[in-house]
């Protein structure tokens, strides 16, 4: 039987679907899929590290608050820098 999510797990996985949610319209629906799935069986890394890359491939700008976002987000499931430094800002 699966174990709950405690809180912090929780308030993770809630700002990793705001992540997705605010990101979602800028990718290919399949990338955003798969995001989601990544998160709902909390592999967050693995799901950020894609993400990243996905971003990063479409050359996909992001607004200096949503990158702010994202990046700590990536920090908090240490995501290794060479995923997230080369995001770009509008």
């Amino acid at each position: 039987m699966k174990r709950p999510d405690n809180r912090d797990s929780f308030e993770a996985k809630a700002k990793l679907n705001e992540i997705g949610n605010a990101v979602a319209a800028l990718l290919p629906q399949r990338f955003i899929e798969s995001y989601r799935e990544l998160v709902a069986v909390g592999e967050g890394q693995v799901a950020l590290e894609n993400l990243c890359s996905n971003l990063d491939d479409c050359n996909v700008p992001l607004s200096a608050d949503l990158l702010t976002e994202l990046r700590d987000a990536c920090r908090r499931f240490n995501v290794a820098p060479k995923y997230w430094q080369d995001v770009n800002e509008a």
